[in-house]
């Protein structure tokens, strides 16, 4: 972590932006509080994918993430597999639900 001069516990701050026009599919977090940027560079360092150090100054580091990562404690985005029968019986039980409330 290369910030080095420091900021109240009180003065710090962490944004997370969402705007699809500025920056793609990608959210933006930017943050001055040290706890939040260790979280946001080990999880760079861990998923280069979905988390990528884009700015940083001697207070703040801002960060380029999965949309799905974009949390005070970021976590990869989980693919999830149904096998065929885990299929069925999803679409078994959504199909009992509709019939229900109708």
């Amino acid at each position: 972590m290369k910030p080095k001069d420091y900021i109240a516990q009180d003065e710090t701050e962490t944004i997370i932006n969402f705007s699809k026009y500025q920056i793609g599919e990608w959210a933006e977090v930017y943050t001055s509080d040290r706890n939040v940027m260790k979280r946001f560079e080990k999880f760079a360092e861990k998923h280069p994918d979905h988390c990528k150090l884009i700015r940083e100054d001697n207070y703040s580091m801002t960060f380029s993430v999965h949309p799905k990562c974009a949390a005070i404690y970021p976590k990869a985005p989980r693919k999830v597999v149904f096998t065929e029968e885990q299929k069925a019986a999803l679409r078994d039980r959504l199909q009992s639900s509709r019939t229900k409330t109708s």
